[in-house]
């Protein structure tokens, strides 16, 4: 499965670059290099091109964020693989809002895994 940017990130990208003179685009070009390019049955790949088996998956951590008033306004999957000989585990972000299938690509997760995470 092929993961495509959202038109509202690139949206966002250029907006918020415009309006801070790159600053925006910049931390969201950093950011997305943990999110997945192409998930399938052997693993993921990011967009910075490092590739993760399924078999060095250690940990899957969904996270939720609310507003003041307890209402969901956003969520993501964190999924922590071993990274070899080094101490820090590699993070990658899979971020539902940031892509043009959203929530397929959790869904296509779960089905590889045999899970049931939700984003939040």
């Amino acid at each position: 499965m092929k993961i495509k940017l959202s038109n509202f990130f690139k949206v966002t990208a250029i907006l918020g670059g415009i309006f801070s003179f790159g600053v925006v685009t910049l931390i969201l070009f950093i950011q997305s290099r943990s999110f997945p390019k192409i998930v399938d049955t052997e693993g993921i790949t990011t967009r910075s091109g490092k590739k993760y088996p399924w078999h060095d998956l250690k940990k899957v951590t969904p996270v939720t964020t609310v507003d003041s008033r307890g209402r969901r306004i956003g969520g993501k999957l964190v999924l922590e693989f071993n990274n070899g000989l080094q101490a820090k585990n590699k993070r990658v972000n899979i971020v539902p809002a940031s892509y043009k299938m959203g929530h397929g690509v959790i869904d296509h997760i779960n089905q590889i895994l045999g899970t049931d995470y939700l984003s939040g």
